[in-house]
């Protein structure tokens, strides 16, 4: 991308990078890496046109995730899960 002086370069993290939860110490440190390995691609190579993003959605469970299990803890704590979806493309209940 550098050598063609053009690209664009976006990753997926979390708000979980930033506002790390008890839950998931583990997945909120390696967003926070992606974080700043992002920042320091961008920084690196912005002058060479190649452009570097983070697109960090808000906390989503996925329907096959035991987080979905040791969600109970975080709603008693306040926080709200997000619906998320099936494979199918179908809506599930989350945990009330």
């Amino acid at each position: 991308m550098a050598t063609r002086g053009w690209g664009r370069i976006i990753n997926i993290s979390s708000e979980s990078g930033s506002q790390p939860d008890s839950v998931a110490i583990e997945y909120a440190s390696a967003k926070g890496a992606l974080n700043l390995f992002s920042k320091g691609l961008s920084k690196a190579y912005a002058d060479q046109g190649v452009l570097v993003n983070v697109v960090s959605p808000v906390y989503v469970v996925p329907f096959h995730s035991n987080l979905r299990e040791r969600g109970g803890a975080a709603l008693k704590r306040g926080l709200t899960l997000c619906p998320s979806l099936c494979v199918d493309g179908k809506r599930t209940p989350e945990p009330r």
